[in-house]
């Protein structure tokens, strides 16, 4: 009976995840561990300081290691971009990018995967991008629940011309995913200033606009809606407002 009520609480933290990428989630935990003189304390580490067990998948970005109440974490973020199908003779080779995060929990002295999850730019026949966006991935305990918070935020793209990339920021404890969705702001005249505050940031209740160039700059470095973090405390929207707006603007070439 015990196991039966398991694989059922399971099913219902996995349905809560959101599909704004795509997880895996095989296996989790929220048992209570012994604390430590490390706990809630993330380390960034090397790849070389990775445990032998973990995978990295394409190019390497960064990796977190840290103790909380599910146990030892490690926490890993990758790209990688894949030549698709040949191009004719008019366009180039189309290039697809992928960004992948892996969360690992030890178990019986070994890291185990507990979540994966992937999100894409495919088939793209101009500039592509796809990555995280360096520096904005943390680890915190922002509700002293005693579960860390994982936020990291990517960005996407495939231009020919200078037009804004979309943004993603993911702030996710204990299975579950909070996100917020949209656009970066990026400079096309000399005299434009960066505008977004905390007030400004959210188009929800907004109304679209007809006009390209007006639509453009009503909706660039914003996100689309809060509703994700409706039922989560309120100190992870107020910390997840500031974060976008932290990496927001795009310099173009950087």
């Amino acid at each position: 009976m015990k196991f039966i009520l398991f694989i059922a609480s399971a099913f219902v933290l996995f349905s809560c995840n959101n599909d704004a990428t795509k997880d895996s989630k095989p296996d989790g935990t929220t048992e209570k561990v012994v604390s430590s003189a490390d706990f809630m304390k993330p380390q960034k580490i090397s790849m070389q300081e990775l445990p032998e067990e973990i995978t990295v998948f394409g190019t390497f970005n960064e990796a977190w290691k840290w103790v909380d109440s599910m146990g030892e974490n490690v926490f890993l973020l990758s790209h990688e971009v894949k030549n698709d199908s040949p191009g004719d003779e008019f366009s180039d080779e189309p290039e697809s990018g992928f960004v992948h995060t892996a969360h690992y929990l030890k178990k019986d002295d070994k890291y185990r995967s507990i979540r994966t999850s992937t999100d894409d730019e495919k088939a793209c026949s101009f500039d592509l991008l796809c990555d995280f966006i360096p520096s904005s991935t943390t680890i915190t305990d922002l509700d002293n629940n005693g579960y860390a918070e994982i936020k990291y935020q990517f960005t996407k793209a495939c231009r020919s011309d200078v037009s804004p990339a979309s943004m993603t920021l993911v702030l996710r404890e204990n299975g579950k995913n909070h996100i917020l969705m949209g656009t970066r702001w990026v400079a096309y005249a000399d005299d434009m200033a960066f505008n977004i505050t905390e007030e400004n940031a959210s188009l929800e209740g907004t109304r679209k606009l007809a006009d390209e160039m007006a639509e453009l700059e009503r909706t660039m470095g914003k996100y689309n809606s809060e509703y994700q973090f409706s039922n989560a405390p309120p100190a992870f929207l107020a910390f997840a407002r500031k974060e976008w707006i932290k990496y927001a603007e795009e310099k173009m070439g950087d």
